[in-house]
């Protein structure tokens, strides 16, 4: 779709939803976040750590414009649907040039039976994080900077349980590699990618455990856990990943990992993380990762990433707060490519609202 026909599509979407509100008609949602960073970045020059980057810049982090709804089909069927992009509020363009990109977009049925979507979705495995990261799209602060597996998938086909046993589901999805006929793949089935989760969730409690099977050439197993006491809220992720058998090497980690020997082959990482809700409307939240990474070229040592931050939300109401955090991430790798440690850090300060 133009980028000019899609703020019609949307102002036309939210003029109609006034005709179909007692269908559950389309819905306009959406959420800017944006913050003025400080940067210091480092990379290896050479064989020696040298200064690259020491700066300010304002971030838009995944805000986000999207349209969604359902209506019921009968009394025992319902359609739901949803087209999410991301908008660059900071300058108005992304990484390709465009003001808007992809988020998850699909269309799909939901009874008591359960909820089936196809589309463009974050995987179940993604999924399977709930909040324990913290710090969850912002700069330096993903955990996709040091762990594999957060996909957003394309041609993917999710189905979803009721939640049974007071707060217990499972989602499994099935992604056809669509082989082109040529080359040497033979990516031509219907589930030639797997994401699987199996969730529990109560009041206090939430568990999962999610695995990927050739999903961007990686096979992941992830646990996740968080409990909450009263306002504090402690959270835990391990994981362990590597090449799929018939597939590349794994490709989809941290460029800052990929500085030390490009494609890797495995991966084992965690993640510990916290919340503390003061008195008021203060939220203290930290968090600390670790992995270590093979890269695929024979000879090398493996890669460690450390990861840490620190942060501070005030909230204003229900649907906008201010906050402050400071990220660290070091990274240490063979010394044949950088016999030193590069440590990239940023300090920002922002908003977020709501709609």
């Amino acid at each position: 779709m133009k980028r000019k026909l899609l703020p019609l599509l949307i102002a036309g979407l939210t003029a109609a939803s006034a005709n179909v509100a007692l269908a559950g008609g389309p819905s306009l949602y959406g959420k800017i976040n944006l913050s003025l960073n400080q940067y210091d970045y480092e990379e290896i020059d050479g064989g020696v750590v040298a200064d690259e980057l020491d700066t300010w810049r304002m971030e838009s982090n995944a805000s986000r414009l999207g349209v969604k709804g359902d209506f019921n089909i009968s009394d025992s069927l319902k359609a739901i649907y949803k087209l999410e992009y991301e908008v660059a509020v900071d300058d108005g363009a992304n990484s390709n040039g465009r003001e808007f990109s992809q988020r998850n977009i699909y269309a799909g049925f939901q009874g008591s039976w359960g909820t089936l979507i196809a589309g463009k979705n974050d995987t179940p495995l993604k999924l399977a994080q709930g909040e324990v990261d913290r710090f969850n799209d912002y700069a330096l602060g993903d955990i996709n900077n040091f762990l594999v597996g957060e996909n957003r998938e394309n041609n993917i086909i999710m189905y979803t349980t009721p939640t049974v046993a007071g707060g217990l589901s499972l989602t499994l999805s099935a992604m056809p590699g669509e082989d082109s006929g040529t080359g040497t793949d033979d990516d031509d089935g219907l589930a030639d990618a797997t994401s699987i989760a199996l969730t529990y969730m109560n009041d206090s409690f939430y568990a999962a455990i999610a695995n990927d099977s050739n999903v961007d050439g990686q096979d992941v197993l992830r646990v996740v856990g968080e409990v909450g006491f009263g306002p504090v809220k402690i959270g835990a992720l391990w994981q362990t990943a590597e090449e799929h058998d018939d597939g590349d090497a794994l490709n989809d980690a941290a460029s800052r990992i990929e500085d030390f020997g490009g494609d890797m082959i495995e991966q084992d990482g965690y993640l510990l993380s916290a919340e503390w809700k003061v008195a008021g409307p203060w939220k203290l939240k930290a968090q600390y990762g670790f992995s270590e990474t093979t890269p695929a070229l024979a000879g090398l040592d493996d890669v460690e990433a450390t990861q840490m931050a620190i942060g501070v939300d005030y909230k204003l109401n229900d649907n906008s707060k201010v906050f402050a955090h400071y990220i660290n991430l070091e990274t240490e790798g063979e010394v044949t490519i950088g016999n030193e440690t590069t440590e990239d850090s940023t300090f920002a300060v922002g908003y977020e609202i709501k709609f």
